[in-house]
């Protein structure tokens, strides 16, 4: 598990680090220059509080990956040394584009967050590791198999693309931006309710089903669902309330969002109890029509004036990553689903 939540979050880091991905340019200067600059005083005390947290669970991760076959002094240094190089990358890369500012401060304290995590886990990994609780609740609750661990991931980036303020509940795989389809056509508001009802229900639908094929039974399902939706409702007002405003933290709540999940909820409380390679069929069909739903329904115009005000300021970049990750989820999940659904069905029967 933690190699796959490892490559995850080296992936979540590099988009993080290099949104928009547009812009490319050399500047002549070379490319570890900023090593050598004199450091800068635009960074706030958030920006380095970020930065450190930022890149210890990189540390932690690949510290209890390497905790598993080398000493722990030398799994300490593996993992630091590793979310240290990533940094250097990144920060290398940054230079390439005119958005970014490649910061020597922003390496070392990236560094530390990494060793910080890495020692961490040199401190802590054992006990979890080892810890019969925790292995006895994994093995009740999860379906063993290498399958498993992708499938949680893949729910892991599901709630962080919640976190976007500008796009509605599960609103993922929406496309038009890229395409040059984001014209914005009036309806009215009764069509945009019954568009993001649709919306929300199936995806809701789908990733349930997707969750409900992760766990060794129907109770595990459901209470592994109902989890999943109160961290939905933690991850996107919290997101909401830091981001824009405290006072609009629950704005994303909108009657539209309401009977989608009434919907999605109720159906999957039916559809929940079939077999496996059924809910996987279904799974798919639901995230493949929610995401051409999505591009295809013109844009929501009420959802883009309440947010017309609105500044993503030093959000712009975390903004920017979780936008990225909302517009592939949907692809990666039903690539996960094609994947694995025949060859779980066999294993489960």
């Amino acid at each position: 598990m933690p190699v796959y939540l490892a490559i995850a979050y080296v992936l979540l880091i590099v988009l993080a680090s290099l949104s928009p991905f547009t812009g490319w340019r050399d500047s002549g200067a070379p490319v570890l220059a900023f090593l050598f600059e004199t450091a800068r005083n635009y960074q706030t005390r958030f920006d380095l509080m970020i930065n450190i947290l930022g890149y210890a669970p990189i540390g932690f991760l690949f510290g209890m990956w390497a905790l598993s076959r080398l000493r722990p002094a030398f799994a300490v240094l593996l993992a630091g040394l590793g979310g240290g190089l990533l940094s250097l990358a990144m920060e290398s890369l940054q230079s390439y584009l005119p958005t970014r500012i490649s910061s020597v401060v922003d390496f070392v304290c990236n560094s530390t967050g990494a060793f910080a995590g890495a020692l961490l886990a040199a401190l802590l990994g054992w006990r979890l590791l080892e810890s019969r609780r925790l292995s006895a609740v994994r093995h009740q609750f999860f379906y063993p198999g290498a399958a498993t661990p992708a499938g949680l991931v893949l729910l892991g980036f599901w709630l962080l693309s919640q976190t976007n303020p500008s796009i509605s509940l599960f609103g993922n795989g929406d496309l038009r931006v890229w395409l040059g389809e984001d014209s914005v056509e009036f309806h009215s508001a009764q069509f945009f309710i019954w568009a993001e009802t649709a919306v929300v229900a199936l995806n809701l639908l789908g990733a349930g089903l997707l969750a409900a094929n992760l766990t060794a039974n129907n109770a595990s399902a459901g209470r592994f669902i109902f989890a999943l939706l109160a961290a939905v409702f933690t991850v996107k007002s919290s997101a909401v309330g830091v981001i824009v405003d405290a006072d609009r933290a629950f704005a994303w709540l909108t009657f539209g969002a309401w009977l989608g999940l009434l919907a999605g909820g109720a159906s999957l409380i039916v559809l929940i109890r079939l077999e496996r390679r059924k809910r996987f069929v279904i799974a798919f069909a639901s995230l493949a029509l929610a995401t051409a739903l999505v591009n295809f329904l013109p844009m929501n115009p009420y959802l883009i004036s309440s947010f017309e005000l609105w500044r993503e300021g030093q959000y712009l970049n975390l903004n920017a990553s979780t936008r990225f990750v909302s517009a592939l989820w949907p692809f990666a999940a039903m690539l996960y689903l094609a994947t694995h659904s025949a060859r779980r069905e066999s294993l489960y029967t």
